[in-house]
């Protein structure tokens, strides 16, 4: 059986809700930057527009099936 490709859709850390990694702990400084990039990624206008009031809650990074972090480890 052939090794899957490794990128994010593949990945076991990988939430396809979010779209989120969940390889490492949430980190609270990052919380406005993931919500203007959630936005982004969902082309939510409602959502840009209330980014400045996301504070300091702890998120996950977005990221996106095809990218790849280089800490792949395939989904069991």
């Amino acid at each position: 059986m052939s090794q899957p490709e490794p990128r994010c859709e593949h990945c076991r850390f990988w939430e396809h809700e979010g779209p989120e990694c969940h390889r490492h702990a949430p980190r609270p400084e990052m919380a406005q930057l993931y919500g203007l990039c959630l936005a982004l990624a969902r082309r939510d206008a409602e959502a840009l527009e209330q980014v400045g009031d996301i504070g300091a809650q702890a998120c996950w990074p977005v990221t996106y099936a095809s990218d790849w972090c280089g800490e792949f480890e395939a989904k069991p």
